[in-house]
Formats: C-alpha cells, sequence, structure tokens
C-alpha cells in the first residue's frame, strides 16, 4: 500500500511535520500587537494560530 503525500500550500511544502502543529497565543491588552505579530510570525512557517486575549478566555 502506497500513502501519497502532498503539501497543503507552498508555505507547508518544505515543512518537516506532516501536519502543521496548532498554536493558541494568549496576550493582555498591553502586549495584543505582539502577540498579533507572533501568530503572523508562526502563520507564515506554517503552523495553524489563534490569538485571544486574556479577557476573552475568563468565559472559557
Amino acid at each position: 500500500m502506497s500513502i501519497e503525500h502532498r503539501a497543503i500550500s507552498t508555505v507547508r511544502e518544505g515543512l518537516p511535520f506532516a501536519s502543521p502543529p496548532r498554536v493558541l497565543v494568549v496576550a493582555d491588552d498591553e502586549n495584543a500587537g505582539e502577540a498579533l505579530a507572533l501568530a503572523e510570525a508562526l502563520d507564515a512557517f506554517g503552523a495553524e494560530t489563534e490569538v485571544r486575549l486574556s479577557e476573552d478566555t475568563t468565559a472559557d
């Protein structure tokens, strides 16, 4: 049985993992800009990221 692996995108094509890591970035209001920058950098390396502010996580 042969399994053919195909890249989901050109960004993920050269990555060493079969599926992208999923990352949740949590920040307070003061660091929201830095959290967004981190999430964008992780996205550029093929991760699936989500950003939440600490006030958004209190209901979870």
